[in-house]
């Protein structure tokens, strides 16, 4: 009997705890999507925006070659970040704090070019090259502090990828620029 009050009160807890444990924010599960290239689940967290040359356009109609996920995955992998406060904005939005420290992805882009175009290699051999010995993780990581502001579309939270909302945090990723040079 007391075995049996024990479990109770234990899934009880548990419960409790896991009830008042706070919502993952769109942004939080976006960077998570990011770390294993799914490109669906990183749709799912975005704004629909089918115009030309936005993120979601990217996303929404690129096939990874397997080389090419894998090497990014390795990649963003690399990817750390802490989420900080999340704030009520202008018009509905909210504003999450994010520090983000990744791969410096200009760096690691410039170099690999020049090593393809000495090499002959894949932009995804060289990249892996590049993580495999360590180079990436040791001396080209950058680190940035960003607000990244979300809108409630449809009930839900969403992150706007455009031109002008989260700019810099579209910029800090590259991720359209290096889902481009690797997937050649």
């Amino acid at each position: 009997m007391k075995k049996m009050i024990a479990l109770i009160l234990t899934v009880a807890i548990g419960c409790l705890l896991f009830g008042c444990l706070p919502k993952m924010t769109a942004t939080e599960n976006f960077l998570l999507a990011i770390r294993k290239m799914d490109m669906n689940a990183m749709c799912a967290e975005m704004v629909v925006d089918e115009s030309s040359g936005s993120l979601y356009r990217k996303l929404k109609h690129t096939e990874l070659k397997a080389d090419a996920a894998s090497v990014l995955t390795e990649l963003y992998g690399l990817m750390q970040y802490t989420i900080g406060t999340v704030s009520d904005g202008e018009n509905g939005s909210k504003t999450v704090a994010l520090t983000l420290k990744l791969p410096d992805m200009q760096r690691i882009r410039s170099l690999a070019e020049a090593q393809v175009l000495v090499s002959g290699d894949s932009a995804s051999s060289v990249v892996g090259d590049m993580i495999a010995d360590g180079s990436v993780s040791k001396n080209m990581m950058k680190e940035y502090s960003l607000s990244v502001k979300m809108t409630q579309t449809d009930g839900t939270w969403k992150i706007s990828c455009g031109d002008k909302e989260n700019a810099d945090f579209v910029k800090a990723l590259s991720l359209g620029e290096m889902i481009d040079f690797i997937n050649r």
